[in-house]
Order: C-alpha cells, then sequence, then structure tokens
C-alpha cells in the first residue's frame, strides 16, 4: 500500500510540477545552499521587514543572484543566518534586483530555478529532506506581486528515488 501511494504521489508531483530532466535542455538551474555567496546588499534589502526576518546581525550576507523575471538585472535570493538553517534547509528572501521590493521567501535545500514562467518569472521549486527516506518537494509561483507557495508535496521510497533521478536532469546553477 505504501508504495502505491508514494507512486501515485510522484504521478502527482511530476503532473504538477516541471520534469527536470527534460527542462534542464530549456534552462532550468539547479542552486544548492552550500552554492550561497557572499553578497553585497542595497540598503533598501537591508532596512526591509523581510530582510529582518532573516535574523543577520551584521555581514556577510549569503546567497544568490539568479535573473528570475529575464530582464537582465538578477534579483537577490538572500539565504537567512545561519541559526534559522537546518538539516531541511534554509529560508531565503527573494528580492528584485531593479527595485529592491520583496518578493516573498522560500525555503529549501536544493533551489531550482525553472526555465518555465508563471507571469514574467520563473518558477521556483525547491527540495527539502525530512530526514530517513523522505523529502518535501514544493513549487513557489509568481502571483502578480510575490512568490507564493502553490503545491507541496511529501514523498518517500521508490516516488523519492525517482524524482531525486528526474532532478539530476538540473543543470548546476554555477
Amino acid at each position: 500500500m505504501i508504495s502505491v501511494m508514494s507512486s501515485m504521489m510522484l504521478a502527482i508531483a511530476l503532473a504538477l510540477f516541471p520534469s527536470p530532466a527534460s527542462a534542464a535542455e530549456r534552462g532550468d538551474r539547479a542552486f544548492t545552499r552550500e552554492m550561497a555567496l557572499e553578497i553585497q546588499l542595497p540598503t533598501p534589502i537591508e532596512m526591509s521587514q523581510t530582510f529582518g526576518d532573516l535574523e543577520y546581525e551584521r555581514a556577510p550576507f549569503l546567497g544568490l543572484l539568479v535573473d528570475l523575471n529575464g530582464d537582465g538585472v538578477p534579483e537577490y535570493l538572500v539565504r537567512a543566518a545561519p541559526a534559522r538553517c537546518s538539516e531541511r534547509g534554509c529560508p531565503y528572501a527573494i528580492f528584485d534586483g531593479a527595485s529592491f521590493h520583496s518578493l516573498g521567501t522560500i525555503f529549501g535545500s536544493v533551489i531550482y530555478v525553472r526555465a518555465a514562467r508563471s507571469e514574467t518569472f520563473a518558477i521556483i521549486n525547491t527540495f527539502s529532506p525530512n530526514g530517513g527516506d523522505s523529502a518535501t518537494y514544493t513549487t513557489y509561483a509568481y502571483n502578480h506581486t510575490r512568490y507564493v507557495a502553490r503545491e507541496s508535496v511529501q514523498l518517500s521510497g521508490d516516488a523519492l528515488r525517482r524524482l531525486r533521478d528526474e532532478l539530476a536532469g538540473a543543470q548546476s546553477g554555477r
């Protein structure tokens, strides 16, 4: 029964989320939390309420610069202070690279920036191990003003192994 449920959950996950193996050819990229680099943040980002939720006391700030909306200006994905991270992953605050406005928050150990779009922004998937043979796979989409979690699926067993095989097709973000 468990393997039937896991297979059904994987089928639902793959129907709801783009297939990373085939989508990698279209420009999907994967970023692990270890890829976060020291980044300089503009003052408006440091003054943002959303930035305050990341619990940084002072620089250096860690994150990624990724153009999510194709305007040629990278957005800031700022990883939370180490105290906010766990085995499951880290919170990230997303800020528009042109206006420095908050675009929401996401959580995960691995971030998949998709070539597929919602509105004008890339769809983002995150992968978060739950310990043992279980993980959560979440889809975030832009909804006119910010990124929101659209779907979240917990997988284990064969379904999780198949998803990991699919995710191996996304190219490294570096």
